[in-house]
């Protein structure tokens, strides 16, 4: 993705592009990333999606019981642990999206393929959750945020104002390696 997404955007408007040819470059190089890029949002955020299909729970029960909370808990528990483990792909550089323009562009979708999922499921079933165990809606985009500005590889550092237990925080310091400890994030409901 990244390497088509970079001749792309580098010959486009130069001679050799004008040479190849706008479709030609399109159809060659922009369309293959396009598709890169929509078959990691396939492959790394879909799954989390579907652990939110609220199907399985109208299924399972219409009344709240304990089995029907439990199944709650478990997705999203299963949410939060997959957030994370896509997140630390990020961080090792297993998931690199180099161009600024490139991973701003599947950040902005990620956050419309997963935010409103999110919100619809706790918007359903909050009560059945432990207040602890979900991240606020609004901290999302924080994650988001977090997640692919880190995608990159290089951690971002806060000004020595913001020092947390004695050290100089990271950009992912309120990224969680278990996302249900983040207290500051948790709702209040």
């Amino acid at each position: 993705m990244n390497t088509y997404w970079y001749i792309y955007m580098r010959t486009r408007n130069t001679e050799l592009g004008k040479l190849l040819g706008e479709q030609c470059l399109k159809m060659n190089y922009k369309v293959v990333a396009e598709e890169s890029a929509y078959m990691y949002q396939m492959q790394a955020w879909k799954p989390l999606v579907r652990l939110l299909d609220k199907e399985e729970l109208k299924r399972e029960n219409k009344s709240e019981n304990e089995d029907t909370r439990a199944l709650i808990r478990e997705k999203m528990e299963g949410f939060l642990k997959g957030v994370s483990e896509v997140s630390q792909r990020h961080r090792s550089g297993s998931y690199t999206i180099h161009d600024v323009d490139l991973r701003e562009q599947i950040k902005e979708a990620t956050v419309k393929l997963v935010v409103p999922a999110y919100i619809e499921f706790l918007n359903a079933y909050s009560s059945a959750l432990p207040s602890k165990s979900y991240v606020k809606p609004e901290a999302v985009h924080g994650l988001f945020d977090q997640i692919f500005n880190g995608s990159h590889g290089k951690l971002k550092r806060r000004d020595s104002k913001h020092r947390t237990r004695g050290g100089t925080s990271s950009s992912f310091d309120v990224e969680s390696k278990d996302l249900r400890r983040l207290g500051s994030y948790t709702s209040d409901m």
